[in-house]
């Protein structure tokens, strides 16, 4: 789409949002802001109202208690009473009549009815009546105003119902005060207020502002509403108002609510036209003001302002706009001319100038581009200085491509070898550590075997010393008996020299006993028997010196043969004290092959699983060679096609 056609359609969305914006604003924020103001004027309007009247019924209420205070002081004389009271009632305004209304025998002794009322003539002179006192009149103290005022405080101005009078066909209202002298009810206060004004002041109120307004008193009855209906409703109740006109059951039932200030009515109402309604309370009469107003007049400011507005706003967009195009003409303009530059500087026509006026965006938009034209022309010089050196380089990259791919197609030959050398040697170092654990295994056996050995070396070394210490305890023995045979042999020899010297006293004492005769007889036999024991004796300890010579000569002979062995066990406990000691060589000899096996296994097992590395990481050389290959064929392509196109770019700058 054409800028101008843009244009077009951007002014008409403007236009067409800006009217949006405007309505919505104008409906959901100006109209509810200027409908509220309306309800606040109608409300300050309603009270000016109600506070209006309450003032005058205030002015009203204040002459009746100023009648009752005069009544509570003067003497009980009529015609003090008559002086006092008539010229106090004749200085009101908008009084129809008033007066004094004492309770029987209170004024006159004689008197059950003893009032003092003047009435407003047709001349406006106020003239005392006395009917309200005649015998066939009923009597005023059964008047409900009167009770009501007897039964209220003093200085209460107890407000009646508004009424329209008999006599004038005015509608009045009566305010009553009741009367005390000396602490006790003495009578009523009264005044009667015409309320023929507001009807008026109303009309003229409603004229002013073009709304409703009315006034209710205490008992729901429309005291004034004026032009409301074509139906007068003034001194109706709310149900003979409805009787009149069913269409202002809505506003009946909004009034019957006294809480409820403000309502709205869709129709009805006022008829062709929702409405308003805005009431305000007077508390010392409990009678109402309130307003009515039509939702035209309370949008009538909005509506204004809408109006307003909209012209204004309408005004505005046509210039705005008429600026627009004028102005986006000329800069439809100045594009094309921008656009037919650009396309000569397209054709390599460079001599061409944009003209330039003014000091605006596209003064600066024209001056930019014949810089830019200037600035290309510069460019494309250089781009055909740089196009030739371009075009070598790349011929240079496509020899350097070619050597590279045929290089990677060599590596990744040679790294297809190294794998598969790898993964052989994976798995002869896999076997050799599989080999180097089972001999691990048979070293540990043969270092077990090599324990129990040593094991039995050591306990046949502690026999051995065993038996050394049991021979050392037998040559001792041995030599012992050697030298207790020894002893014995000197015994022996004590022994003989004491048989010879036995056999020789044997001898003497049988030399003696023959010499005796008879008599030494028995000593001869004695000392025979002595001489056969001596010899026998001599005999046995001769046997038994060759018995100790022989046991002597074994006792020497054992205890060479116990020495022999005991010299052969102890070099036999040497022996096994070395060969202990040589085990005990072979046994650390043996847990060293051990622990070296077993670190070998580990360094085995470990050099295992880094030739397993190894030939993943060959594996992965594998696949990058692969890659690199592949790259070297994309480069290879890249290369070529970057030739061509240094080629075209030097040729088209030789154009």
């Amino acid at each position: 789409m054409l800028i101008q056609k843009k244009m077009y359609a951007g002014s008409l969305l403007l236009i067409v949002f800006s009217l949006l914006v405007l309505t919505v604003i104008m409906q959901w924020v100006i109209t509810p802001i200027i409908k509220n103001e309306a309800i606040s004027a109608a409300k300050l309007q309603a009270k000016v109202i109600g506070e209006s009247f309450a003032k005058d019924l205030g002015k009203s209420a204040a002459l009746t208690k100023s009648l009752s205070v005069v009544a509570q002081t003067l003497p009980l004389d009529k015609d003090q009473f008559i002086k006092n009271l008539a010229p106090l009632i004749a200085s009101g305004t908008g009084i129809a009549g008033g007066g004094i209304w004492p309770e029987p025998n209170m004024l006159d002794a004689s008197a059950q009815r003893a009032s003092l009322f003047w009435a407003k003539g047709d001349n406006g002179q106020y003239t005392l009546l006395d009917d309200y006192n005649q015998a066939d009149s009923s009597p005023y103290q059964q008047e409900s105003w009167y009770t009501s005022a007897a039964n209220a405080q003093p200085g209460v101005c107890v407000w009646s119902e508004a009424y329209v009078d008999a006599v004038s066909n005015v509608p009045m209202v009566t305010c009553s005060v009741k009367i005390e002298r000396n602490n006790q009810f003495w009578g009523v206060a009264t005044l009667d207020i015409e309320l023929s004004h507001i009807e008026k002041s109303l009309l003229a109120e409603n004229q002013a502002t073009g709304t409703y307004s009315f006034i209710i008193d205490s008992a729901q009855q429309f005291v004034s509403i004026p032009a409301f209906r074509d139906t007068n409703l003034a001194m109706l109740n709310f149900s003979q108002a409805v009787s009149k006109d069913s269409s202002l059951q809505p506003l009946v039932n909004a009034l019957k609510n006294e809480d409820r200030l403000v309502a709205e009515f869709s129709s009805g109402v006022i008829k062709g036209d929702s409405s308003i309604l805005v009431t305000f309370s007077l508390p010392e009469q409990k009678w109402r003001s309130g307003v009515i107003i039509p939702t035209a007049i309370a949008k009538k400011a909005a509506n204004t302002l809408t109006y307003y507005l909209y012209g204004s706003f309408i005004v505005l967009i046509v210039i705005f706009i008429s600026a627009l195009l004028v102005f986006g003409k000329r800069l439809v303009e100045q594009i094309e001319q921008t656009s037919a530059q650009v396309r000569s500087l397209m054709q390599g026509q460079t001599d061409s100038k944009l003209p330039i006026s003014g000091d605006d965006e596209m003064s600066h938009l024209c001056e930019a581009i014949n810089d830019y034209g200037d600035h290309l022309i510069k460019i494309l010089g250089l781009i055909k200085e740089e196009a030739a050196s371009v075009k070598n380089n790349a011929e240079s990259i496509d020899n350097l491509s070619s050597n590279s791919q045929q290089r990677a197609h060599e590596l990744m030959q040679e790294n297809e070898l190294l794998a598969t050398a790898i993964n052989e040697m994976s798995i002869a170092a896999s076997s050799a550590s599989k080999d180097i654990g089972g001999v691990a295994d048979i070293t540990a056996k043969s270092s077990d075997l090599v324990n129990s050995g040593f094991n039995v070396i050591e306990q046949n070394a502690e026999s051995i010393q065993l038996l050394f210490n049991k021979l050392t305890e037998s040559s001792n023995a041995i030599s012992q008996i050697s030298e207790d045979s020894q002893q014995v042999g000197s015994v022996l020899d004590v022994i003989m020299n004491i048989s010879e010297q036995t056999n020789l006293l044997a001898l003497n004492a049988a030399i003696e006993a023959a010499r005796a005769g008879d008599s030494g007889r028995g000593f001869a036999v004695v000392a025979d028997e002595v001489r056969t024991l001596a010899q026998r004796t001599q005999q046995s300890a001769g046997e038994i010196e060759t018995m100790i010579s022989q046991l002597q000569q074994a006792a020497a002979k054992g205890v060479s043969v116990i020495q022999e062995c005991r010299e052969f066990s102890e070099v036999v406990n040497d022996r096994s004290n070395t060969t202990r000691t040589q085990y005990e060589n072979i046994v650390d000899a043996f847990n060293d092959i051990k622990g070296r096996s077993a670190s070998i296994a580990v360094a085995t097992e470990e050099q295992a699983q880094v030739t397993v590395n190894v030939k993943k990481l060959a594996e992965r050389i594998r696949e990058i060679s692969g890659q690199n290959a592949a790259d070297a064929e994309d480069f290879r392509e890249v290369s070529k096609a970057s030739n061509s196109q240094a080629q075209r770019l030097y040729d088209i700058s030789q154009q």
